[in-house]
């Protein structure tokens, strides 16, 4: 019995082949999940960027009047949010066109790009809007690929180090550029990760689909999972835009289940925890905490949730 089967008490799960749950499942689940790793590190780390003497006086801020000062930190902070909604519809495309792992290959390149002109923009605020641009279309297309796997207590801590052990713009280069140590990740991950049997079997490929299941699966070809898995996928497979979107809006439980995520979705929006995300070091400085002391409460907020 393989060890998830062991931590997760499931009666299906244990009619099914043990070899299915080794180690590759794991891999492939841990490189894609960097996606989204990578929209939780800028949720983390530029509000505290924001708010750094360095960052402020590179760019400018320090000498606005408050509500300019509000513009721009907000404008710099929203760029790469609609980097995201534009990265997430065009990632559909590509993803159905090339394949999963090209489109996120795309997804983590695109991200490493546009935090590279982030960090060289020093001081023009043009440069760093489209490097903030360039990023979101690279983080949103991740998003919407990998499971939402957000980690944003690492990235408190990054602003809280570089703030107390470097000078100049360094403090503020340091934690953007180290937004893309998960896209790296991502990107060497996959390259060792098979493409996707589901959409290889949507192109007919079937062959190739079949060698992806076994090698995944660690079962042999003739194995009567892998034929199971390869039927459930031409079934799947047959079916297009508006058979999907029938079966989930018609189908009282799909629908039920549709209404819920969406339901969910705007609710936790409509909480203002973005608020809190992105701009808590701003609410701690306004409270009249120093800037040097202001990420200890912050990430104090990121534990508790």
């Amino acid at each position: 019995m393989g060890l998830l089967q062991k931590v997760v008490k499931n009666e299906a799960m244990k009619q099914d082949p043990p070899q299915i749950y080794g180690w590759k499942v794991f891999f492939l689940s841990a490189s894609a999940c960097f996606g989204g790793m990578l929209f939780g590190w800028d949720i983390g780390s530029i509000g505290g960027i924001l708010v750094m003497p360095s960052f402020m006086k590179a760019y400018g801020i320090a000498n606005l009047s408050a509500k300019d000062k509000a513009n721009l930190q907000s404008n710099i902070v929203s760029t790469l949010q609609g980097g995201c909604f534009f990265g997430s519809l065009i990632a559909y495309y590509i993803a159905d066109r090339w394949g999963r792992k090209p489109a996120l290959l795309i997804a983590s390149m695109v991200t490493m790009i546009g935090i590279i002109i982030q960090c060289s923009s020093d001081g023009h605020v043009a440069a760093l809007y489209v490097g903030r641009l360039v990023a979101g279309l690279g983080v949103g297309a991740a998003s919407m690929l990998t499971p939402l796997y957000v980690r944003t207590m690492l990235s408190f801590w990054t602003n809280y180090g570089t703030l107390g052990n470097l000078k100049g713009n360094a403090q503020w280069q340091v934690p953007l550029a180290l937004q893309a140590l998960p896209a790296l990740a991502l990107f060497f991950g996959l390259v060792l990760c098979n493409e996707s049997p589901r959409w290889l079997a949507r192109q007919d490929n079937w062959d190739k689909a079949t060698i992806v299941l076994t090698r995944l699966r660690n079962l042999p070809v003739d194995h009567e999972y892998i034929h199971m898995e390869l039927e459930e996928r031409l079934l799947i497979g047959g079916a297009s835009f508006i058979d999907l979107q029938k079966e989930m809006w018609l189908i009282k439980g799909n629908r039920n289940r549709a209404l819920t995520s969406i339901g969910l979705m705007i609710c936790q929006q409509m909480t203002g925890t973005n608020a809190i995300n992105y701009y808590a070091p701003l609410i701690f400085l306004n409270l009249g905490i120093p800037p040097n002391k202001d990420y200890s409460p912050q990430a104090s907020t990121a534990s508790s949730k």
